[in-house]
């Protein structure tokens, strides 16, 4: 996220498209490291940094033993940007 956010400002469409190239890399990356059995989901969001509050939620059905997810915050001089991963276990 740093590589491609580092540097980056606002923009309502620009930031979209941006969010989206950000988690496809997430997604390659971790696909390299050949997880087996594994399915993977990347969200990415961008947000402009007007010392707003922000409130996010995800529902899911989640197995507490083989299921895990990572989330990473980054923050610049004009954006807040959030990244989260999903390893969910299939069989």
């Amino acid at each position: 996220m740093h590589e491609m956010l580092g540097a980056a400002e606002y923009d309502p469409v620009k930031s979209g498209e941006l969010a989206g190239a950000v988690a496809a890399e997430v997604r390659t990356r971790i696909q390299e490291l050949n997880f087996d059995r594994y399915k993977v989901a990347c969200v990415v969001n961008i947000y402009e940094k007007l010392f707003q509050g922000i409130h996010s939620e995800l529902g899911y059905l989640w197995d507490v033993q083989r299921d895990h997810f990572a989330t990473y915050y980054f923050s610049n001089t004009h954006i807040i940007a959030t990244g989260t991963v999903f390893g969910v276990y299939f069989e």
